[in-house]
């Protein structure tokens, strides 16, 4: 076992257990916050029966409890234990303990410090579950356990190529070109490779850097790589291919992939191994996480269509439901659209044409709700209370309905009461459609059933004389 490596600032040349390495500040309180910490880990080659697993973990500060010492100085204690099992027959197979010091000086108590750490371990082939305590000795009330669980291979000697786990990186720099005197725990070869626990990355630092090795290399036979992101349901959102070219059998490799242009959500990073004639020779992937603050996440990352369809309110829909369902669609949907549906007989086949006719619709399909049928709907309602003439004329179906659903609610609304010989007629005013345009609906019978008469929207009926022909209740009467 190799124990954390110590690192000793010139700040506190007394504190000889000072291993922490500030990684970033963070200029505010958080006095009620837990303590966020996270394990991960991978694996790489020890010997043909043997696995290093690299444990790593890291936290910030914000609900550890520190105690004043002297000139200024606070303190605190990290007790941290490893026990792993070996699933197969719970047996303990490894165990460590460790304390994890803490010195800052008082007037830093309210800015937050991030720390990291990484323990090894050897174990043989097979299945484990690693368990983590960390309990705060200045606070007896705090008690942390979390558990990883590892299925270790091995890298044995042989003819064929294998990848180690994968290590996801906050930073990788060459020892030639440090910022900060890493501590030797993190180098690898010529690299100062600093993990990133959490497996989270954000779009204001949109590099994905990650570490693996490759084992049983033949420089003779041209081999290449295949780097993957797939989001959570397993579908390939980039791929990169990278020719080998190393003359070691064994070597390690750092690549950085940008994450910018991802909504945010769960992804896979996913290295493989590829023969000459992209054959699969071995593969390793890593789960991570981004937060994009500029895209957001697309429900489809998380279900594929036949999920969502599932859950959809169509699945639910007979062929009576399905047929008045299509007529509302149609008021809102294009030539090419609703001539599918004359073609569809099954009847999943026309909840799935409505389903998607309404996903291509939906304003934000980050949720697993459709606000545009939702609104939709409401103006439904809307319509039927009040613009309904029968039973068997609902108000979604008349003219002014129709509009409604078309095109929203109106700017203004006027108003023109039957006066006389003339009847009564609306004018719809919108403000905001093709520079402004108006809809004129006239009562012609006097029961409330209000026709369109006149518009001057694109594509809809337009009839300039629309007050000499509809008003006069006279041109009636002379008929």
């Amino acid at each position: 076992m190799t124990n954390l490596p110590k690192y000793k600032q010139e700040k506190f040349p007394m504190q000889k257990y000072f291993c922490i390495f500030l990684l970033f500040f963070i200029f505010i309180n958080f006095a009620n916050a837990e303590l966020d910490i996270f394990y991960d880990y991978s694996l790489f080659k020890y010997n043909d029966d043997s696995t290093i697993v690299e444990f790593y973990y890291s936290f910030i500060d914000n609900d550890v409890t520190y105690i004043k010492t002297q000139n200024d100085i606070i303190e605190a204690n990290l007790k941290i234990s490893l026990i792993i099992k070996n699933l197969n027959n719970n047996q303990v197979v490894y165990e460590d303990k460790w304390d994890y010091p803490i010195r800052k000086n008082e007037i830093d108590s309210n800015t937050l410090f991030s720390f990291l750490g990484i323990r090894k371990s050897v174990l043989n082939g097979g299945d484990y579950k690693a368990e983590f305590t960390t309990y705060d000795q200045n606070n007896n009330r705090f008690l942390y356990v979390d558990t990883l669980n590892l299925k270790v291979t091995k890298f044995p000697e042989s003819s064929k190529p294998q990848i180690s786990g994968l290590l996801l990186a906050n930073r990788i720099e060459k020892s030639d070109n440090l910022t900060f005197a890493w501590d030797e725990m993190f180098r690898k070869d010529n690299l100062y490779i600093l993990p990133n626990p959490s497996l989270e990355y954000q779009s204001n630092n949109p590099d994905l850097q990650f570490y693996f090795e490759v084992y049983n290399h033949n420089p003779s036979k041209p081999q290449n790589i295949a780097v993957s992101i797939l989001d959570a349901n397993q579908r390939e959102m980039s791929k990169s291919l990278l020719k080998l070219s190393s003359s070691n059998k064994n070597f390690g490799k750092n690549l950085t992939l940008p994450l910018d242009l991802l909504p945010t959500g769960v992804y896979y990073l996913v290295v493989e191994l590829l023969s000459a004639n992209d054959n699969s020779l071995d593969i390793s992937s890593k789960k991570f996480y981004y937060l994009n603050d500029q895209i957001k996440p697309m429900l489809s990352m998380y279900f594929n269509e036949d999920q969502i369809f599932e859950k959809s309110e169509f699945i639910t829909m007979d062929e009576n439901t399905l047929n008045i369902e299509y007529r509302k669609a149609r008021i809102i949907g294009n030539n090419e659209e609703m001539a599918q549906w004359d073609n569809l007989k099954d009847l999943v086949a026309k909840q799935r044409f409505l389903y998607r006719f309404w996903r291509d619709r939906d304003s934000d399909p980050t949720t697993i709700l459709n606000e545009t049928k939702m609104i939709f709907d409401e103006r439904v309602k809307y319509a039927n209370k009040h613009f309904a003439i029968t039973k068997d004329k609902e108000g979604w179906s008349t003219d002014r309905g129709k509009i409604l659903l078309k095109y929203g609610e109106p700017t203004m609304i006027t108003n023109q009461e039957e006066v006389g010989l003339k009847k009564s007629y609306q004018i719809w005013q919108y403000d905001e459609i093709q520079g402004g345009v108006i809809f004129v609906f006239v009562d012609q019978v006097g029961i409330g059933h209000y026709i369109l008469v006149h518009s001057t929207a694109y594509g809809e009926m337009s009839n300039p004389n629309w007050h000499s022909q509809y008003i006069l209740k006279q041109k009636n009467f002379d008929n």
